[in-house]
């Protein structure tokens, strides 16, 4: 969460202390001074009612026609301390941190903020606090979907918590999101069903801690004709310098949406592992449904260059008639072998990004048997290369 937001969400606390001191003039100069460094630049605050239990404050653009940005509605006494009643229709471009962009983002909420114990707050939303935006860039990635998202507690915390000492809690969950982003020109698209995000920041909003869950995820890339069900995962994000990440993540199903399929479903299993401001270390599995082939992926990305690479692996792995059949592993043989007999391994690199690796690879072919229609081959002992993978 940027340190701006802060500052805008902050002028509601200092408006109350204000207010309790008599001071209208003095909350619409400073609260003008703040919502124009940290919102909009032509913002204005109007204190349109001052009570001595009670105050009601305007932040709107400038003119007759301007946009309302949040209308505040104090009450404050020695026993029931400061809560407040909002209705919040926010642009969010200003809070954002350095290198997002998100033209026209907004966010419209409607809630009441309600005192706790020992000077902390938390803010309790109506229904949906929601976010608009036409796309959000992020470096060379850019989210064109969800263009809303309906933000929701989640279960048993509180959406938003304040304190004075501990800083700033949120807890939010979103549900039936879709998504579709474009990343060093790959295209993905897909679902999320439930996802949560826990956050704390500190109170001058510096992040120390986010911790994020999803579960049955969908995702696909259009082009490469990949497909997936039943994506779940965790990450976590430290606050503290080189916000380091860590992340588990499992697919059920990895398919190829081609006719005929290039390859059969997988299911996935990973960790990834490093920081955001250098990069990430990546591991996986994959393995068919018998559990007879599993091929092992390990790279990194570095998020500074958007460059990165993977090697690949298949132990050697025996086809044949009491074996795995290789046109079931890679249906898209079919068209080319009829029988295939032997012991079979893989060794590849493959990269991308500017001035990545094209990648190689190395296939070995242990006493190999194969029938291919008009040519048939037997006691094949070999190591095939490619010196790029794509195209092969």
């Amino acid at each position: 969460m940027a340190r701006r937001w802060v500052w805008g969400v902050s002028i509601m606390a200092g408006a109350g202390l204000a207010v309790a001191a008599g001071l209208p003039a003095l909350i619409e100069w400073q609260g003008t001074r703040l919502v124009r460094y940290s919102i909009s630049p032509s913002a204005v605050v109007n204190v349109v009612h001052l009570g001595l239990g009670g105050a009601k404050i305007s932040i709107g653009e400038e003119g007759a026609d301007g946009r309302r940005i949040a209308l505040i509605i104090l009450r404050y006494g020695l026993g029931d301390g400061i809560s407040a009643r909002i209705d919040l229709d926010l642009p969010v471009a200003g809070l954002l941190p350095d290198g997002v962009d998100a033209p026209g983002a907004a966010l419209r909420t409607t809630g009441t903020i309600e005192p706790l114990e020992g000077w902390r707050w938390r803010f309790v939303p109506d229904g949906c606090v929601t976010l608009r935006a036409e796309r959000i860039v992020l470096d060379r990635t850019t989210m064109t979907r969800p263009e809303s998202l309906c933000l929701k507690p989640a279960p048993d915390r509180n959406f938003l918590e304040f304190g004075v000492a501990e800083g700033w809690h949120a807890a939010v969950q979103a549900r039936d999101a879709v998504f579709n982003l474009q990343t060093a020109g790959l295209k993905i698209t897909g679902s999320l069903p439930d996802s949560k995000v826990e956050a704390a920041f500190t109170p001058g909003g510096a992040l120390t801690v986010l911790n994020a869950g999803w579960r049955q995820a969908r995702f696909s890339l259009p082009a490469e004709g990949i497909a997936s069900d039943g994506f779940d995962g965790t990450l976590s994000i430290d606050g503290s310098a080189g916000r380091s990440l860590k992340a588990d993540y499992a697919v059920a199903t990895i398919r190829s949406d081609r006719d005929p399929a290039f390859f059969a479903p997988f299911r996935l299993t990973g960790t990834a592992a490093g920081s955001l401001d250098k990069q990430i270390d990546f591991n996986a599995i994959l393995k068919d449904r018998s559990g007879t082939v599993s091929i092992a992926v390990k790279g990194r990305h570095d998020l500074g260059t958007g460059v990165g690479q993977a090697g690949v692996r298949m132990k050697p792995t025996a086809f044949g008639t009491d074996a795995a059949q290789l046109t079931a592993l890679l249906p898209i043989t079919r068209q080319w072998i009829g029988e295939f007999t032997g012991t079979l391994a893989l060794k590849a690199r493959t990269g991308w990004g500017e001035g990545a690796d094209r990648g190689r690879a190395e296939i070995l072919l242990k006493d190999v048997a194969v029938d291919a229609g008009a040519i048939t081959a037997s006691g094949v002992n070999a190591v095939v290369t490619a010196d790029r993978l794509s195209p092969l």
